[in-house]
C-alpha cells in the first residue's frame, strides 16, 4: 500500500484572490503563517446582512487589485464558520481584522466602506514594507513609493457603491491634483 505525504491544509479562493476560509483550526494557523510573511485582511460576512454585501465588492475589488498582492484576503463565512467567528469575538457582520505578524493590528465592524478603506490605507502604509524593506511613514500621500497608489483611479471602481464625493472626501483630493 503506497504512503500519501498528508498535504498542508489549503485555503479554497472565491473570489478572484479572496480566500474563503473553512472552520479549521489549521486554516487559522495557516493565516497566522502568512501573517508573519504578508499584511492579512479578513472579512466576516453573512451572506443574507445587507451591509455584507454591499462591503464585498469593495473588499474583492481591493483583493483583485495588482497594487495590492503583498496582502493576503480572507474572507470568513460566518454562519457555516460559527466556532471560528465566536472564537474571534465576531457579534456583528461585516467585521474586517487585519493581521500582521501573528497578530491583531487593527479591527473594525459595521458596513461603512470609507472606516474600512481608511483602516486598510493605514495598515497597508504602517505594515507593509517598501522596495527598499523600510516601513511605509507616509500614510496620508497618494503614492507611497512601493507602487502602491492610494488615488482616485484606482477606487473608481468602488465609486458606484458610495459615491465619487466620499473617495474625494476619503483622500483629500482629486486625481488632477495629484499630477
Amino acid at each position: 500500500m503506497a504512503k500519501f505525504k498528508q498535504r498542508a491544509p489549503t485555503i479554497r479562493s472565491s473570489q478572484g484572490r479572496v480566500k474563503q476560509v473553512r472552520e479549521d483550526d489549521k486554516h487559522w494557523d495557516k493565516l497566522m503563517i502568512i501573517s508573519h510573511k504578508k499584511l492579512v485582511f479578513i472579512h466576516y460576512y453573512q451572506a443574507l446582512s445587507i451591509g455584507s454585501q454591499r462591503s464585498r465588492p469593495i473588499y474583492a475589488s481591493l483583493a483583485t487589485s495588482p497594487q495590492f498582492s503583498n496582502v493576503f484576503f480572507a474572507e470568513v463565512d460566518v454562519d457555516t464558520n460559527q466556532r471560528l467567528a465566536a472564537s474571534q469575538g465576531i457579534t456583528t457582520v461585516p467585521t474586517f481584522q487585519i493581521y500582521y505578524q501573528g497578530q491583531k493590528v487593527d479591527s473594525m465592524s459595521g458596513g461603512n466602506s470609507t472606516s474600512m478603506l481608511d483602516m486598510f490605507k493605514k495598515a497597508v502604509a504602517t505594515h507593509v514594507p517598501t522596495s527598499a524593506g523600510k516601513k511605509n511613514t507616509n500614510a496620508t500621500s497618494s503614492s507611497n513609493g512601493n507602487g502602491i497608489a492610494f488615488d482616485a483611479k484606482f477606487f473608481l471602481t468602488a465609486a458606484g457603491i458610495f459615491g465619487a464625493v466620499a473617495l474625494v472626501t476619503l483622500f483629500g483630493r482629486s486625481s488632477k491634483n495629484n499630477r
